[in-house]
């Protein structure tokens, strides 16, 4: 494997071309564009005065943000994009091709990243670890200068969660190889990304856009880089979301806050009994920050930060997504049954007071998101589901678990080797 990381560095498999590639004694990063252009990636001002189009273009496009904000070797950033031709798996090791095809090599080359965003967050694991096992540590909402947004939300990828081109809403939707014409041709469909989520969501969140709307670029440094070493924090109050499914039949209220105990307890977090679970009741009057006393801030399993305070849980958006469960685990898309509104306060919905039903159903929140779409921070309350899985393909139901402790916890978490 290390053979290949160096031939990838050197360019020597770049399948013809001349490539360049980040340092791998370097930490690499990845933001998102600060501007938006549309699905003709050559009518984009960083390259309107070339003759770029295509995915050379898109490439072109984060070379010219990453040059403006004076980021070391611009020239190694590329677009996470894809074309009927080109899968972006591939386009991160410097290499064309398809995935399917392992990028014109013997085997599929592995080991591409892991990247920080430009405020030093991490943001993901190795490709492979971030497509195939959910290790992406935090939304990419942050811009090539360090600057968060919400708005717009989404960047055009046209990429699966395995890092294929995705033909999901038209045959061949990549804007007419993002395009050489002058207007992109009626019907395609491009898949998006959010860049307000995590998972899988970040390469495609379900959501296609016509190629005339405007949307973000991600823009990622090819190669291999650095190991993240410990950017995380530890000696705080923990927060984690269950790794056990759950339904609304919880025994009421206290029967929420016992299935955090009883994991905490059985991961050997440190004090389980603080441990409660982050939901509202509408049958007490209370808010899910009601029954807290100490006012955070929280950390995940891996060491980084979920929230800093109470006002933070109900104010619409959190740090990051709480995806990690109580044994470091990131989840896939699930939701977390809480029984809110955005504010935090009862819905009324929350599985006839935790006690179950046929008929019940319960507010809650993606556990991969920090917020649901621009201009609609309500992180708590954007689904409305049964509280049964009822159906092949619901979400998995969740609880978030949150300690409540006056005394700072011991760090016990071993995060992987490859990650922090």
């Amino acid at each position: 494997m290390r053979f290949i990381r160096q031939l990838l560095r050197f360019g020597i498999l770049a399948c013809c071309t001349s490539v360049e590639l980040a340092d791998a004694t370097e930490s690499l990063h990845a933001f998102a564009t600060s501007t938006t252009g549309t699905g003709v990636m050559g009518s984009w001002a960083e390259v309107a005065d070339t003759d770029l189009t295509g995915l050379a273009a898109a490439d072109g496009i984060c070379r010219a943000r990453a040059t403006a904000a004076n980021l070391v070797d611009p020239d190694t950033y590329a677009a996470w994009l894809s074309d009927r031709d080109n899968d972006a798996y591939c386009r991160v090791f410097g290499l064309s091709g398809k995935k399917a095809d392992r990028c014109g090599l013997a085997s599929l080359p592995i080991g591409a990243g892991p990247w920080l965003r430009l405020d030093e967050t991490p943001f993901a694991d190795t490709i492979e670890n971030a497509l195939d096992a959910n290790v992406v540590y935090s939304p990419l909402n942050v811009d090539e200068t360090g600057n968060y947004f919400f708005t717009p939300a989404e960047s055009f990828t046209a990429t699966d969660r395995d890092g294929t081109f995705i033909t999901k809403f038209d045959n061949n939707p990549d804007c007419e190889r993002w395009s050489a014409i002058p207007a992109p041709t009626l019907g395609s469909t491009p898949a998006l990304g959010s860049n307000l989520s995590s998972s899988g969501d970040w390469t495609f969140d379900a959501h296609g856009a016509s190629c005339s709307t405007r949307q973000h670029l991600i823009c990622m440094q090819k190669g291999s880089g650095a190991a993240l070493q410990r950017h995380a924090q530890s000696g705080h109050r923990e927060a984690f979301v269950t790794s056990a499914d759950v339904t609304g039949d919880l025994d009421g209220l206290d029967g929420t806050d016992a299935v955090c105990q009883s994991l905490a307890a059985a991961a050997n977090l440190h004090q389980p009994e603080s441990f409660k679970a982050l939901v509202a009741s509408a049958t007490f009057g209370l808010g899910v920050t009601d029954r807290f006393q100490y006012d955070g801030p929280w950390y995940r399993r891996d060491g980084l930060l979920f929230a800093h305070d109470k006002a933070e849980l109900i104010g619409g958006a959190v740090t990051l997504p709480l995806n990690v469960t109580e044994t470091g685990t990131y989840l896939d898309i699930s939701v977390a049954l809480t029984g809110a509104l955005r504010d935090g306060s009862p819905s009324g919905f929350d599985c006839n007071g935790w006690a179950g039903g046929a008929d019940a159903r319960a507010t809650g929140a993606l556990v991969n998101s920090i917020a649901f779409f621009a201009n609609s921070h309500e992180w708590l309350s954007p689904a409305n589901v049964s509280c049964t899985i009822t159906q092949p393909g619901d979400w998995p139901r969740k609880l978030f678990c949150l300690s409540d402790s006056d005394v700072i916890f011991h760090d016990e978490f071993v995060a992987p080797a490859a990650s922090l």
